[in-house]
């Protein structure tokens, strides 16, 4: 080939191989603050979310905490002398009333 040839085509060659590594350069640039973005953004998501999970949880806990009271507050009252009395007597109290 001619000389003159080799100097046009290395004209046209050399800045598209220059424009293109300087695209390819401030793409990455670009691609890494996004992911980082993405990333912090992210991380503040799951923290909230860890926080949420923390209150249902504990309010799940003080809840049957609170059914595990109530029931034993039923069953001792339930089971005690002096209920059982009472509600024999009542229960006599209102056969004795239908006859």
């Amino acid at each position: 080939m001619n000389a003159n040839l080799w100097t046009q085509l290395l004209i046209a060659i050399i800045p598209a191989i220059i424009t293109g590594i300087g695209s390819l350069i401030i793409s990455l640039k670009k691609c890494k603050n996004e992911i980082r973005t993405l990333e912090t953004n992210n991380k503040h998501e799951i923290e909230k979310l860890m926080k949420q999970h923390e209150i249902d949880l504990n309010a799940l806990k003080e809840k049957h905490r609170l059914d595990l009271e109530t029931k034993d507050l039923f069953t001792g009252i339930f089971s005690s002398p002096e209920f059982k009395e009472e509600m024999n007597k009542k229960i006599r109290e209102g056969f004795n009333k239908n006859k």
